[in-house]
């Protein structure tokens, strides 16, 4: 049997936080500023949800309904941003859904916070930021 030694302290390790609420705050423990992939998961009708950085205002939304299930998922890595929603099983592109002129959200060092909001449906969309922090190399 193939075996390594792995412990985890008394205190437990941090995967992932839940927030049940619609403002949430990102810490970003990298040294330099990092895109970030956000997943929108409808768990009914959602018209125009748009998120929000508190602290810088910048904002980037979808023009567009979604329905029970669907999956939005925003990539703003700078060199690989896409949107794309994965509906009834199917991946589709949906950048030309973006609303406006969008702003492609980056998290800052430090404590990053974000709130979204919808015309329809705030209370039936939940979401998940994802990203890992990036350090400065020599």
């Amino acid at each position: 049997m193939f075996e390594f030694p792995f412990a985890i302290e008394a205190g437990g390790v941090e995967f992932s936080r839940l927030y049940d609420d619609m403002v949430g705050t990102v810490v970003n423990e990298g040294d330099v500023e990092s895109g970030m992939v956000m997943e929108l998961r409808a768990s009914g009708k959602v018209v125009d949800p748009r998120i929000y950085n508190t602290q810088t205002r910048q904002s980037i939304g979808l023009a567009m309904e979604l329905a029970q299930g669907d999956v939005v998922t925003i990539n703003t890595h700078i060199g690989e941003k896409s949107v794309t929603l994965l509906q009834n099983g199917i991946t589709t592109n949906i950048i030309n859904r973006l609303a406006g002129c969008p702003d492609w959200l980056q998290l800052g060092t430090g404590a990053n916070t974000f709130t979204y909001r919808c015309d329809v449906g705030d209370d039936a969309l939940t979401m998940a930021f994802i990203f890992c922090p990036r350090y400065m190399g020599v």
